[in-house]
């Protein structure tokens, strides 16, 4: 029998993958609950789910702002929560909390995919791309707390690489659009964010297919519209919104934001925001731990020479130029494009919503610093270019250690008894029913 070897690449995929699991237990236990953005109203959501077995409805007893989600993430999760029920409260929450790691395995393996078909052959930059989306302390926040947010970035991964597969790799075939209309519709019933998909795909299939792309996407749509139809319908009539946004809105009284960012008072902090949300959850962790100076500089630094590296690169051809891989590449750009302006015209107009609604499409953003600064290692840490890509993966670990020992030093907030509350009059509400 003959004996399947693994090569080196995987091998560091592998290693990749067990230090964000290992990383992300860290996060479990080390931040203290509920301090992570939302944590509460989404445990209590999914605790609604395990008590009711049925979809909350806004305003309703036991129901908080987070009722208005897609119920996919809380379906899978009051599984985990009824399970865990007869072991307490507590127990219930920590558990949640681990079972969300498993969802960074399939994050590693579809941001590896995503990222070897835009470097082709090149496997440095592909596993740089995976280390900053595996051990990213942002991302690892996200992944050890119980939200809806990273089961739809594996959605968001997994839909990245299907259409490299189905559109890319093989012919049109009916069986590939069901295929890609039932991925997306999990993803939008687990979080609305990923709505824009519909819009570069249509894009990238016609620049693939040309004609034949109008019934690979109008079998793509239907089969969308059969898989999340009766959400928005159900929306519709009991909230006069097909998502629900507009009733969450009136809920915790916010107001239609007017942000002048034009103005450098208002743009300056914003673009600060933006890019600490791409690295670490200080905002995520309601803004209660701060990043300290030398933490600001990796930050800074890391993006200022990533920059630097696609500038010194621009001419020359280290990622292959073929074909297939400069498509896959425009429509990873436009599809981030896309994601971008629908958020950035809620942010502006809708809700300010933070921006870690970008992050189902962060693979984008890793590809971006792993090639820039694979540029940099290459042209001045030569021959250690390797193990300069190596010294930023233990930043990233450094970073998420950091992160742990400052959400610790708030040990004494507890936000579960806050939990308690609303799981009570769940409770109450299903013994009147």
């Amino acid at each position: 029998m003959a004996r399947y070897k693994l090569e080196r690449a995987q091998l560091i995929l592998i290693a990749i993958i067990a230090l964000s699991v290992l990383l992300g237990i860290v996060y479990v236990f080390s931040v203290p609950p509920g301090l992570p953005y939302d944590e509460p109203p989404h445990f209590s959501t999914v605790q609604y789910y395990a008590t009711t077995a049925r979809m909350p409805v806004l305003g309703a007893p036991g129901t908080n702002y987070e009722a208005y989600q897609a119920p996919l993430y809380y379906s899978l999760s009051a599984v985990v929560d009824w399970l865990a029920r007869p072991l307490g409260l507590r127990a219930e929450f920590y558990l949640l909390r681990l079972s969300g790691l498993v969802l960074l395995v399939p994050l590693g393996l579809f941001a590896y995919r995503v990222a070897c078909r835009v470097f082709g052959k090149d496997s440095t930059p592909a596993l740089l791309a995976t280390a900053f989306v595996c051990l990213n302390p942002a991302l690892l926040g996200v992944a050890s707390s119980i939200q809806n947010d990273m089961l739809s970035i594996v959605f968001s991964f997994w839909i990245l690489d299907a259409v490299g597969r189905y559109v890319q790799d093989s012919p049109l075939s009916t069986r590939t659009a069901i295929q890609l209309g039932a991925l997306i519709s999990l993803a939008m019933l687990t979080k609305m964010s990923v709505i824009f998909f519909p819009i570069p795909i249509a894009w990238f299939v016609w620049s693939r297919h040309g004609r034949a792309a109008v019934r690979y996407m109008a079998i793509v749509a239907g089969v969308i519209v059969l898989g999340t139809g009766w959400w928005f319908a159900r929306n519709k009539i009991l909230y006069g919104d097909l998502m629900g946004v507009a009733a969450m809105l009136k809920v915790v009284h916010q107001p239609t934001p007017h942000i002048a960012l034009w103005k450098p008072s208002v743009l300056i902090p914003y673009l600060r925001n933006f890019l600490a949300y791409s690295w670490l959850p200080v905002d995520y962790f309601r803004s209660l731990i701060k990043s300290s100076l030398w933490e600001r500089t990796i930050v800074m630094g890391s993006t200022l020479l990533a920059v630097f590296g696609w500038w010194i690169g621009r001419k020359k051809t280290e990622i292959p130029t073929s074909e297939p891989q400069d498509d896959y590449r425009r429509f990873l750009f436009c599809a981030y494009a896309v994601c971008f302006v629908i958020y950035f015209y809620t942010y502006m107009t809708k809700n300010s919503y933070p921006p870690r609604v970008l992050y189902p499409m962060f693979v984008a953003y890793a590809v971006f610093y792993s090639y820039g600064l694979c540029q940099v290692f290459r042209r001045y840490a030569k021959p250690n270019g390797r193990v300069a890509v190596s010294a930023f993966g233990m930043l990233l670990i450094v970073l998420s250690f950091a992160m742990c020992r400052k959400a610790n030093a708030y040990r004494t907030i507890d936000f579960l008894p806050e939990v308690n509350h609303y799981h009570q009059a769940a409770v109450a509400q299903q013994n009147r029913h």
